[in-house]
């Protein structure tokens, strides 16, 4: 484990755990889980997500104030065996059960859930005999306030009346010229629960008092003054007294809990396994982690997979199908062979330990057995050498295998010649598949053995790219061929970078054998030839991308630029017909005071009217509708509640009534009725009306378009996601060319929920605006 850096992984999760005791569980080894439990595991990680919000501050706010201490979890088996709880663990006690009444409701629709209800007749009888009494004079800090407690309120204002006197006198003493010459300090002071004065011990006398205690160097006595010693020691027998009542009230707490250890625990249990459950959920947040398909048919495909510990990480993509035996990693050294096969090994680690895994979307075998060999298996205790421990280990790991396995090997035989460790890996693969159902991930510079495994369909070659124009790897895995190891390559690029002129290199090539310097070529030319058309095809990609951006914005803007002529001619059609409306309704009340306001009026409307034709001349020509509906409808060809286009509304309209006398229909669209002429109107053709026909036109007029940016602060969960699905369908029908969601900084639901929704979709991209992530800027791809 520790060659997988797993002990820094676990530390990362660890911080993110309250309890001593969920550290401790943390920590613990990693056990075999099927897949039932693992699935089991993920449900409760995609509650976290789902349900509770991916901050979680609402649940830390009542799980911070229990105390951490693992020797807290303890009192209660402590209780059941007879032990009397003191008030600071009855306090922690009471803490665990507040909260678990106040979170397990949270909790409801969580998997576990049911492992931790607590019958509701017991928790109320808990609450009414223990929580409420408890916290009727003990706050939540564990600060005892005896006045509030019927017994104790009694005695401790005696005791506390006694303590006025006696810090009075005592003050009153210490002014004595007996007592002022020989003090070391004019103040008094509470020493094994007396009150005395600090007297030099070279002028100390019998008639000063008692000695209650001395300092380390003896040169300062504690003494309490034989005036006072009576009172003091009547304050001694209060609080012995007050103790005793705590003690009894201490211990009828604790034989009560003892009769309900079970719900206790089962409260105790479930915080620590929501603290577990925290843990692991932010971790997964914070890494973007994502959950896998279980499949039990031993075949793996982790998109876009990384390695957990290392920021902005090259992500590889890796299938194994079933029918495969595994993988071999070739090409060169610090190319990212090591990382990759540690990515996957991790990933297989992960699902035994409840966690989603570092990819964006993948399934996975879960193995019974992990084996993870590095690269330097040196025996130093045994006296081994490096090959001899090698071969020591895979001989006993063949003896181990059972079950389906996965097997991980960094650099094998990497300690012996070239062509003797290939025949000696080759058939050491052999003798596992016999043996047993185990996948291989296996890296290697061994010329012969990659070479050998490339031929063999059972497995799947690879090797890290090179950038030879930037001279250095890319860590993107190749899938499909083996890679050249570029020994020669790097040694001389790290000569370069040390500032060296070394002839190595050269003479090496010189001594190098032929037929294996032009193989080692080829493989490097053909990984430079690799790297280059990925990156041309990345170029080509994020071309095509823009393209496609810039023409969806384009119609987009088009669209909106329309749309806005559209809404401000309906304004003004608004505005002329509620003015005629106006007009009309003088007329009706007699309020027009003469005929020539009227005419005024009526003209005012008149050339209102006029100008809206103008404008409509003008919409036509950006309508393609009115080139398709040109006939203009005679009155035989007028039907009530049939379709006809409207010239003036630019869209199809029904004839709601005909008026042949004056050649004027009203047509209504639902959102407007007008009265107009019929040659204003056009014929929509038959083919285009009939029910039966098999081309359907459908008219739709559209709502409002969602506003290009939404400052959704302050909105509840659900009021927000309804306002992003509106909006995003704007997006998608090209209504808009982008949007912008305010949301607010920080880890908030809305914007995690967002930012979850657009990771799991392929249709958007999205960007935090450059110097504000408290806004995501969404595209469609």
């Amino acid at each position: 484990m520790d060659l997988l850096d797993w002990g820094y992984i676990v530390n990362r999760i660890i911080i993110l755990a309250h309890f001593d005791e969920t550290k401790e569980i943390l920590n613990r080894p990693i056990t075999s889980k099927n897949i039932s439990q693992i699935e089991h595991e993920f449900d409760s990680i995609e509650f976290f997500f789902n349900e509770l919000g991916c901050d979680a501050s609402h649940i830390y706010q009542y799980i911070e104030q229990i105390p951490s201490d693992k020797a807290m979890f303890s009192n209660i088996e402590r209780i059941k065996i007879g032990h009397f709880a003191t008030i600071a663990e009855l306090n922690f006690i009471c803490l665990t059960l507040e909260a678990y009444k106040s979170l397990y409701k949270k909790f409801k629709n969580w998997v576990k859930a049911s492992e931790f209800e607590i019958d509701q007749t017991a928790f109320n009888q808990i609450n009414r005999n223990f929580i409420v009494k408890i916290r009727s004079f003990v706050s939540p800090n564990g600060t005892i306030n005896y006045q509030r407690h019927p017994e104790l309120s009694k005695i401790f204002t005696k005791i506390q009346e006694i303590e006025k006197e006696l810090r009075h006198e005592i003050n009153q003493i210490a002014k004595n010229p007996f007592y002022t010459d020989a003090l070391q300090f004019s103040e008094h002071d509470i020493v094994n629960d007396h009150y005395v004065l600090a007297i030099r011990s070279d002028s100390y006398k019998s008639d000063h008092g008692s000695i209650m205690a001395r300092s380390a160097s003896g040169l300062t006595l504690f003494v309490t003054p034989l005036s006072i010693k009576i009172k003091s020691n009547k304050r001694q027998h209060l609080m012995a007294e007050l103790e005793e009542i705590l003690s009894r009230i201490c211990s009828d707490f604790s034989k009560f809990l003892f009769n309900h250890y079970d719900q206790i625990k089962k409260a105790q249990t479930f915080l620590i396994e929501i603290d577990l459950l925290l843990a692991k959920g932010k971790y997964c947040h914070s890494l973007n982690l994502k959950r896998p398909r279980i499949n039990s048919n031993f075949q793996t495909h982790l998109q876009d997979l990384f390695h957990p510990l290392i920021e902005d990480p090259v992500k590889n993509t890796i299938s194994i199908s079933s029918k495969q035996l595994g993988l071999i990693v070739s090409g060169p050294n610090t190319g990212g062979k090591t990382v990759a096969i540690k990515a996957i090994t991790l990933s297989h680690l992960f699902l035994h330990y409840g966690l989603f895994l570092p990819i964006s979307d993948g399934d996975i075998t879960p193995c019974e057995n992990i084996f993870y060999f590095g690269n330097d298996q040196q025996g130093l205790i045994d006296g081994l050498s490096s090959f001899a421990s090698e071969s020591r280990n895979y001989l006993s790991l063949l003896s181990e295998l059972s079950g389906q396995n996965l097997i991980v090997i960094d650099e094998i035989f990497n300690s012996t010649s070239s062509e003797e460790a290939s025949s000696l890996a080759i058939a050491f693969l052999e003798e596992i598949h016999k043996k047993s159902d185990s996948k291989i991930i296996i890296s290697s510079h061994h010329q012969f053995f990659k070479t050998f495994m490339h031929s063999n369909n059972d497995y799947i070659s690879c090797h890290v790219g090179f950038d030879r124009d930037g001279n250095r790897p890319t860590y993107k895995l190749n899938i499909g061929e083996p890679g050249s190891s570029m020994a020669f390559l790097i040694f001389e690029i790290i000569a370069g970078q040390l500032g060296i002129k070394s002839p190595i290199p050269e003479r090496a090539k010189e001594m190098f054998d032929k037929k294996h310097l032009s193989y080692e070529a080829l493989l490097q030319e053909l990984t430079f030839k690799k790297s280059k058309l990925d990156r041309e095809l990345n170029k080509n990609r994020q071309l095509n991308t823009q393209l496609k951006n810039q023409k969806k914005s384009m119609e987009g803007l088009i669209h909106l630029e329309k749309q806005k002529i559209l809404n401000e001619f309906q304004e003004k059609i608004d505005k002329t017909f509620s003015e005629a409306k106006k007009i009309l309704n003088d007329v009706k009340s007699q309020k027009l005071g003469n005929q020539k306001t009227f005419f005024s009026k009526v003209k005012n409307v008149q050339s209102q009217l006029n100008q809206l034709g103008d404008d409509s001349s003008k919409l036509q020509a950006d309508n393609p509708l009115y080139d398709k509906y040109t006939s203009v409808p005679s009155s035989e060809d007028i039907k009530v509640n049939s379709n006809y286009f409207s010239t003036i509304l630019g869209r199809v309209v029904r004839v709601t009534s005909f008026n042949q006398r004056k050649n004027e229909v009203s047509v209504s669209d639902k959102k407007i009725n007008l009265r107009c002429k019929i040659d204003t109107l056009r014929l929509i053709s038959s083919n285009q009306q009939s029910v039966s026909s098999s081309k359907v036109t459908i008219n739709l007029d559209k709502p409002d378009v969602s506003p290009l940016e939404i400052n959704c602060i302050g909105m509840r969960l659900e009021q927000f996601q309804s306002t992003v699905e509106k909006s995003l369908v704007d997006l998608d029908m090209g209504n808009i060319p982008f949007l912008s969601i305010i949301h607010g900084h920080g880890d908030g639901i809305l914007k995690s929920w967002l930012r979850q929704k657009l990771s799991k979709s392929d249709n958007y991209k999205w960007e935090a605006d450059e110097y504000n992530d408290g806004c995501t800027k969404i595209y469609c791809k």
